[in-house]
């Protein structure tokens, strides 16, 4: 039996929102981690079309998606009472970065499907993972 004195090592690696859901967000299908379900309604609207959350995310992705505060406030698109929409990743993936085909900003929602990332997704079904760890200051990434 194992007891806290045998513990050597303790480590935490802390995710944005949205880079939780690209890594992780599939173990929702394990039902240990409050993630992205298949078919979820959560979507993004930009170039008059939905984007909507999709296990598909490619190990290479044409640009990383920006993390400074302005991005992060357009990202959440706050309303007028101060709550958050969370809708606004792709339109802000799109201005950032007007080169890419209207395909490709919707990738900026996609996630790893289940065992997608097997050694990623093998630690976290074998150890703690808290997937309700919000910050309290809205801020950059």
């Amino acid at each position: 039996m194992s007891t806290v004195d045998d513990i050597e090592h303790f480590v935490v690696l802390m995710l944005e929102n949205r880079s939780f859901d690209h890594i992780l967000g599939s173990l929702a299908e394990t039902k240990k981690v409050d993630g992205v379900l298949p078919n979820s309604a959560k979507a993004n609207a930009c170039f008059g079309r939905n984007y909507s959350q999709s296990p598909s995310a490619q190990r290479v992705f044409s640009e990383d998606p920006r993390h400074d505060l302005t991005d992060v406030l357009a990202q959440i698109d706050v309303d007028e009472s101060g709550v958050p929409r969370m809708d606004g990743f792709v339109r802000n993936y799109a201005a950032a970065y007007p080169q890419l085909s209207v395909d490709q900003v919707g990738q900026v929602m996609d996630y790893f499907p289940l065992n997608g990332l097997p050694i990623l997704h093998q630690l976290a079904a074998q150890f703690c993972v808290c997937d309700h760890w919000f910050s309290s200051l809205l801020g950059p990434t």
